[in-house]
């Protein structure tokens, strides 16, 4: 969808241009609590144009994403999930439901992924070096956001360090920060072109792996010493 097409209409022949630098974007809320020894997560998803048109294509229901998240042992609760404008192309597509997992607990410390496997475990970029310009189909934007509820009992123990990145191939931007019993973690990345030179590939190399180092950083809670 990058370059021009020809549109040929009443006689008349026009190129244009396919892609006009809007971008597309996917913005994910969380919602992540402790009870009964679980982690409960409740997930809100809202994409636009090209992110909206792979979600729809998926065509999301109650089995199929059960069957998609049961690969990393999340257990979704099956009345919790909500597809909206489906079949509406102008709308934001909207995905919403709920799942349990196990949390990691290791010397009385409970670890909590912010973003439970919804970054990329391993860097999309795989090449040592490259030849040809690297087409990213069209410019896209990625944001998350989850808030955590520290159960009773625990308090914060440590906490990832933020890192902003902004220049005019990409950006990336990830805060942390508390209030209370709530710890509030962001991520946003951001590929700002549709086509990016060869020489330019070690940089979006090095930009992604950032971007996955941070997305599988975790939050480590701790038991309050009485």
């Amino acid at each position: 969808i990058n370059g021009k097409g020809l549109i040929v209409r009443n006689g008349k022949v026009n190129w244009v241009q396919l892609n006009k630098g809007t971008f597309s974007q996917t913005i994910t809320k969380n919602d992540i609590s402790l009870q009964n020894g679980n982690l409960t997560v409740n997930v809100e998803k809202s994409a636009t144009k090209y992110d909206a048109l792979q979600f729809r294509n998926r065509n999301f229901n109650a089995d199929t994403l059960k069957k998609e998240l049961a690969s990393n042992d999340y257990k979704v609760v099956g009345s919790t999930i909500s597809v909206r404008n489906q079949n509406l192309n102008n709308n934001p597509f909207k995905l919403k439901y709920s799942f349990n997992v196990q949390p990691k607990i290791s010397d009385n410390k409970i670890f909590v992924s912010p973003f439970y496997s919804k970054i990329l475990k391993n860097n999309i970029f795989t090449q040592d070096k490259r030849t040809i310009p690297v087409d990213m189909i069209y410019p896209d934007k990625k944001e998350f956001s989850t808030t955590i509820t520290i159960p009773s009992g625990y308090q914060l123990d440590t906490l990832p360090k933020p890192l902003v990145i902004d220049n005019p191939m990409f950006q990336l931007e990830y805060q942390t920060s508390q209030n209370g019993n709530k710890i509030t973690v962001t991520l946003k990345y951001y590929f700002k072109q549709a086509t990016y030179l060869a020489s330019d590939y070690l940089q979006l190399k090095s930009f992604f792996a950032q971007v996955v180092k941070k997305g599988n950083e975790t939050i480590g809670l701790s038991k309050k010493v009485r």
